[in-house]
């Protein structure tokens, strides 16, 4: 039987509560993604405002954490109270490094991105919901703008991208405004029965969309000429620093760079040894050939999407 919740741990839990409802006002696309639609109307908002609220947010979870007696706390609480810490430490050191002027410019996760997201992301499938996604399309414009004042933010800093990703990001946004609107995969959202609503996304689209991703490629275009030359974070000021910031938020670890390609080459030599192993058990020379073997057998693949369900289910269970 679950132990009842002391004190401390019925603070953790209010606590994580109120962080997680203004987390993800301030993170919308994020809300949208984990199935939470009371924001599917908003985008993020990547003005001084925008980061000054997320600071603020961060900044006052993390003064109250330091309120709760850690010591009188059940695993679940402190585990709880864990989570809550290194979301906010790492956003504030986003805010800190201003790694939003990288994001600016960014073919995998920037601005040129985010119709392909929602595309995959959203629903709009009832009134209400093409409602929503309507108000988000319409807010398009300000996002995009906002972003273009990170730009010029970043060029006078110092702090931008490297050139070869702005190249790709300025690649990016011209494919998608020579795509036709029509074939958008910011329509997938809505369904083909629904010729009102389709026609509704696809007039925005053309009509507010695409115009302001082409004030944004100019914003891009411009800003090429001060995008750094240099690839690695290293060249910058700070450069270090903020390296060893990303390595704490994506690893929790704090560790040197160097360490971790050490611990990642040692790694590889690993797994390269273990494969071979692999081989020689099969009486194979090496693990491509045991690999070409197994596929010409049919043994490296699912004999039916159930079977292929069955492994998935038993992997999440182990």
């Amino acid at each position: 039987m679950a132990s009842t919740p002391g004190p401390e741990d019925l603070k953790v839990r209010t606590l994580a509560d109120r962080y997680w409802d203004e987390f993800l006002p301030l993170r919308p696309l994020f809300a949208t993604q984990v199935g939470e639609e009371r924001f599917d109307h908003l985008l993020p908002d990547p003005s001084p405002d925008g980061l000054g609220r997320r600071e603020s947010v961060d900044r006052e979870v993390l003064k109250k954490m330091g309120l709760i007696d850690r010591r009188a706390l059940s695993e679940e609480g402190r585990t709880a109270l864990d989570v809550v810490e290194t979301l906010a430490h790492d956003e504030l050191s986003a805010i800190r490094y201003r790694f939003d002027r990288f994001d600016a410019a960014d073919q995998m996760w920037g601005p040129g991105t985010v119709l392909a997201q929602l595309g995959s992301i959203q629903q709009a499938d009832t009134p209400q919901r093409l409602e929503r996604y309507v108000v988000r399309l319409r807010a398009l414009p300000a996002f995009l703008a906002a972003w273009a004042d990170v730009l010029r933010d970043a060029a006078d800093s110092g702090q931008t991208s490297p050139r070869l990703v702005v190249d790709r990001t300025i690649t990016q946004v011209e494919r998608l405004l020579r795509s036709d609107p029509a074939e958008s995969s910011a329509l997938s959202p809505v369904p083909e029965s629904d010729g009102e609503g389709r026609t509704r996304v696809h007039d925005t689209i053309r009509d507010l969309v695409y115009p302001a991703y082409q004030d944004y490629l100019r914003a891009l275009r411009d800003h090429r000429s001060m995008a750094r030359e240099t690839l690695a974070l290293s060249a910058l000021p700070g450069g270090d620093e903020m390296y060893r910031a990303k390595i704490e938020a994506w690893t929790t670890l704090s560790m040197e760079a160097g360490e971790i390609h050490e611990r990642g080459v040692q790694e590889l030599a690993r797994i390269q040894q273990e494969r071979r192993d692999v081989a020689a058990r099969v009486g194979a020379p090496d693990s491509e050939t045991t690999i070409a073997r197994l596929t010409e057998k049919g043994d490296n693949a699912f004999a039916s999407r159930e079977e292929l369900l069955r492994l998935a289910e038993e992997q999440v269970r182990r």
